[in-house]
């Protein structure tokens, strides 16, 4: 089985940390970004996964890493960027002679995509869409399913109300017949350029899907941090984030290579990544992840926090994003 993640994207809203590297190799839960989606695919069954890149691909490539969840990973490379719909045409030979997955690479579902992609081959669809009841579904715009399962209407663009109307959470059965329907442009959206046009011509081409589980859409900073401590919370689909790291009470994940001096204090929950070191008194937690390799001084203090691999922390912080070149507050 075969998938594509998206993961070319410039994450402007997540300046000036996407400045540093692509928004897929932000950390989260002590993970990087990427590794979400990749553990959901893994999961479901997925052999192969072809991510596309263009803005600072190689921190892309690093944070991937090498067999991730056991996965073959191939990368293609935008030298222009294409959006939804063009980056995936570009890819539409290295995706297999069947139906596939498409994910978005910025987000993290708990969704079953193996599930979705049943439903799909049952329906003989040429797209199926992974939807939410979820009040956000008015902010972002509805997909509006009739009795049947079918899609009628996107964000009100066609004027037609279905029976039930849900959160497009970027998750995408597809079958191969999605490529007859694109446009002959190379940069383009897929639900606008795509998906639309198909309502229109072939009423019951895209199909949705009502899922379960958690979604984080990770447009903003304060996006970064809320998934963040919901996940070291509880990491629900998300048990990998603790692999490799020893559990202490309250909530508390040590890696066995970090140093943690024994006056300090920690409140989960709380993950403390390889080979970071945390310096006498200082009081961590809750909610809040030390990165690979960072050090966090002597009588400082973190809540609610995330900081990067290789980050040297001195004073007290709450609700930031701490890297080695910046320190980001929460912003709704």
């Amino acid at each position: 089985m075969r998938a594509m993640v998206l993961a070319a994207g410039f994450g402007t809203r997540l300046r000036p940390l996407t400045e540093l590297r692509a928004k897929p190799a932000c950390p989260v839960a002590g993970r990087l970004l990427i590794h979400f989606p990749l553990a959901r695919l893994a999961a479901a069954g997925v052999t192969h996964a072809l991510l596309n890149t263009h803005h600072l691909p190689e921190t892309v490539r690093a944070a991937v890493g090498e067999k991730p969840f056991g996965l073959d990973v191939e990368f293609i490379h935008e030298e222009t960027i294409l959006g939804t719909g063009g980056g995936l045409k570009h890819a539409r030979d290295r995706l297999g002679d069947d139906a596939f997955l498409l994910l978005n690479g910025d987000t993290i579902s708990e969704a079953d995509p193996a599930a979705l992609l049943d439903d799909h081959r049952a329906h003989e669809a040429t797209a199926t869409l992974a939807l939410l009841d979820d009040p956000r579904s008015t902010h972002y715009g509805a997909i509006e399913v009739d009795e049947n399962g079918r899609v009628v209407d996107i964000a009100d663009l066609l004027g037609k109300k279905g029976v039930r109307r849900g959160l497009f959470i970027g998750m995408h059965a597809l079958s191969r017949d999605i490529f007859a329907a694109m446009p002959p442009d190379d940069f383009f959206c897929i639900v606008r350029e795509t998906y639309l046009p198909l309502l229109r011509r072939h009423p019951g081409a895209v199909r949705a899907r009502f899922v379960d589980g958690r979604f984080f859409d990770l447009g903003r900073p304060v996006d970064l941090l809320t998934a963040n401590a919901a996940l070291l919370r509880e990491p629900g689909a998300f048990s990998f984030i603790h692999d490799g790291l020893n559990a202490h009470a309250d909530n508390v994940w040590i890696s066995p290579s970090a140093v943690v001096d024994a006056t300090a204090q920690l409140y989960g929950p709380l993950i403390v990544g390889p080979h970071a070191q945390v310096g006498a008194h200082a009081v961590l937690g809750p909610e809040t992840a030390v990165g690979a390799g960072a050090i966090v001084a002597a009588h400082s203090r973190l809540e609610r926090c995330i900081v990067w691999e290789e980050t040297p922390v001195a004073g007290a912080f709450a609700d930031e994003i701490l890297t080695p070149d910046h320190r980001v507050r929460a912003h709704g």
